[in-house]
This record gives C-alpha cells, structure tokens and sequence, in this order.
C-alpha cells in the first residue's frame, strides 16, 4: 500500500523516483556551463557527467567511465565528445566509446555507457532521466521573455519539504523582504482544489487581496503577481537535499513624474544626484509595484493548449 512517505523517496527502483523519471527536470543554469567545460551533477540520488561541446550543446553521459571507473567531468572536451582523463577513452554524446588509444585491438564498439537527452530552454539546461524516447519538453510562453531572470540555489532538505510549503508562513518568515515591508501581516483563508495540471491553491486576505498558487505535478510551483510571474521546480538531489530553479519575469510600472515646483533649490553635486536620482527612481517602482492591494487573478499559460474556466481556475486540455 502506497503511504505519504514514499513521496520522499525518489532513488533508482522507488515507487517515487519512477515518477519523476518520466519527466524533464533542471539541473544547471545554461550560463554555468561553458563551451567545452564540465561538471559533476547528481539528480534523483544518481550521479552524472554534465558537459557542454565546443558547438554550445549540452549532453548527459554517466558519472564513470566504464574502464577504470575514473570520473568523466575531469576529463577533456573534444567537439561534441569526452575524453576519459585516466588512459583516455573517449565517449560521443549518445554514451558510445568511439576511442581507446592504449588498447592494441580496440572493442570501442562493445562499450556504451549511460546517456539522457538534453535540452536547453529558459537559460536552463533540462535533462530526461528516464527510459526510452523522452516526451517533447514543456514550454512556457509567458517567460520567453528578454527580461527572465534565473536562479538557484542547495537546501538541506527533502524536496516535498519545499513543496509542501503554504502561503500562512509569508507575511511572517518573509516579512523583511521587499515584497511584505509594507504590509501588515494578514492570515488567508486558504482553499485547494485538485485541477487537471495539479493542485490550485487559492489564499483570500481579509484586506481583499487575492493570492492563486498553482502547483504542477510532480514538482512545480507557479504564482503570478502585479509586480512578477514567477516558476519554479523543486528538483531532488537525494533524499536529504534538493535544489531549486526559479525563474521570474518581473513587470516594471512606470511612475508619474512630478510637477516642477518654482521653488529654487540648491544644486546637489553630480555623484550625489546620481545617487539620489537612482535610489529615488527604485522607490518609485517599488511604491508604484506595490500600490494596489489586490492581486489580478490571470493564470499563466503553459503550453499551447489552455482554456480558463471561472475566475480562478485554470483547464489544462
């Protein structure tokens, strides 16, 4: 019988980690990870080889070469293949040894090590760990945008940890942070709904705001704000660490400028003024981002196929 806690356990064979395997997950921002460089990664408990070719495209081979059981990601780039730094076996992008330059009868063609197709898009590097052809990569429409900014970052905890989070802890664990300083704490009235993506989360404040979460299976997070779209995904590392890669696409509103006044003013050196002018011009967007005290109810649009029913439910087809 299937119990909560086989959500937290997603290594080869578990119940969990067969799930996520059938989908695509991130692994790296596209910006750490240069032409021809490589790095170690480890996803779902499962150790890789991450690397990029010199062309820029990015591939997913296993962690060992299968000679000596040296790690790959110290060894060389070369093209769109890696070359094993201990006696150099060489490995193309589809896991196929195509080199062994100690061996005075090669068998290179008998040697294959693990491969997951790769793909970028968002300024992430996503990655397919499961078996057979993978399913063509979800698009998000609303952040192709010039101004997406990415991140990420380690916490020492279960991914479910993350995604059980609720909105009650906001106000409070992140009421220092730019986007509740001027906000009183508030408790919402919470309801959750299953929805055909998910699970749709909706908080009601008692000053009439309103805040829709959407969570994606098996481990997105989506909200959208007046200030910001954001999207994020709780990636396992292990059982006891995950990373998060967020992506948000944030709206800037444009103050109105001031009146001139006939009042003369003594005339501030230029270092100050620059100053002033910029501290000035960011508090105008954070007032004018934070002005209104309800939050639009527009659900985001993944993907191509999407049609909205009520106000704040959103039909995945």
């Amino acid at each position: 019988m299937v119990n909560f806690m086989d959500f937290y356990y997603t290594g080869p064979g578990t119940l969990a980690g067969q799930y996520m395997r059938k989908f695509w997950h991130p692994v790296l921002r596209a910006e750490d990870l240069k032409p021809g460089w490589a790095k170690p990664i480890k996803i779902l408990g499962e150790e890789f080889t991450l690397y990029r070719g010199e062309g820029g495209k990015p591939h997913v081979v296993d962690f060992r070469c299968a000679h000596r059981q040296t790690q790959l990601s110290v060894g060389w780039v070369e093209d769109d293949c890696i070359r094993c730094r201990f006696h150099g076996w060489k490995y193309d992008s589809s896991g196929q040894c195509i080199e062994q330059p100690a061996e005075k009868e090669s068998f290179a063609e008998k040697i294959r090590i693990r491969s997951c197709s790769t793909e970028e898009y968002l300024k992430l590097i996503f990655v397919y760990f499961g078996e057979g052809d993978p399913p063509p990569l979800p698009r998000y429409p609303d952040f192709e945008k010039d101004t997406l900014w990415a991140e990420t970052y380690v916490r020492p905890c279960n991914y479910v940890n993350n995604l059980e989070n609720d909105p009650i802890h906001i106000p409070f664990t992140h009421r220092e942070s730019e986007f509740y300083m001027n906000r009183p704490p508030e408790i919402p009235d919470i309801t959750v709904e299953e929805s055909d993506w998910g699970v749709l989360l909706t908080s009601r404040f008692p000053s009439g705001r309103l805040y829709i979460t959407q969570h994606g299976l098996p481990n997105i997070l989506c909200f959208r704000e007046r200030d910001r779209d954001h999207l994020a995904w709780r990636v396992p590392v292990d059982d006891d660490n995950h990373a998060s890669f967020q992506l948000d696409v944030t709206h800037i509103w444009k103050a109105k400028k001031a009146r001139p006044t006939r009042t003369a003013t003594k005339r501030a050196p230029a270092s100050s003024a620059a100053r002033r002018g910029k501290s000035a011009r960011r508090c105008c967007v954070v007032i004018s981002a934070f002005k209104t005290s309800r939050v639009r109810n527009v659900p985001i649009s993944f993907g191509s196929r999407i049609t909205q029913r009520k106000s704040a439910r959103v039909r995945w087809s």
